[in-house]
C-alpha cells in the first residue's frame, strides 16, 4: 500500500503564512507554525488513507520543497509544497 498526502503553504502578504491541506485552509503568523502545521496536517491524511487502504503500521515520509528569494539581502519565503508518502504492507485477511 502506497498513498500519499500534500499540502501548500504560501504567503498571501508580508507577515501571513496560509496552509492549505486536505479541504482545510488556516493562516499563521510565523513561517514555522505553518510548515509544522502542514507537516501534521499530510502525516494525518497520509496515516488516514493507508489504514483506508488496508495497512495497519505504514511508515510515512515526509518531504518539503522551498521557493524563496533574495530581497535587497534578506530572505523571503514564497512557498512550501509539502508531501507525506505513507506506505506499508496490507493487512493479512482471516
Amino acid at each position: 500500500v502506497r498513498v500519499a498526502a500534500e499540502a501548500r503553504v504560501s504567503q498571501p502578504q508580508e507577515g501571513l503564512c496560509r496552509v492549505a491541506s486536505g479541504e482545510t485552509v488556516r493562516d499563521f503568523l510565523d513561517e514555522a507554525a505553518a510548515i509544522a502545521a502542514a507537516e501534521t496536517d499530510v502525516r494525518a491524511i497520509a496515516a488516514g488513507r493507508a489504514r483506508d487502504a488496508g495497512t495497519d503500521s505504514a511508515e510515512i515520509e515526509i518531504a518539503s520543497e522551498f521557493r524563496v528569494s533574495t530581497v535587497e539581502g534578506q530572505r523571503m519565503f514564497i512557498e512550501a509544497h509539502v508531501v507525506a508518502v505513507a506506505s506499508g504492507r496490507p493487512r493479512i485477511a482471516v
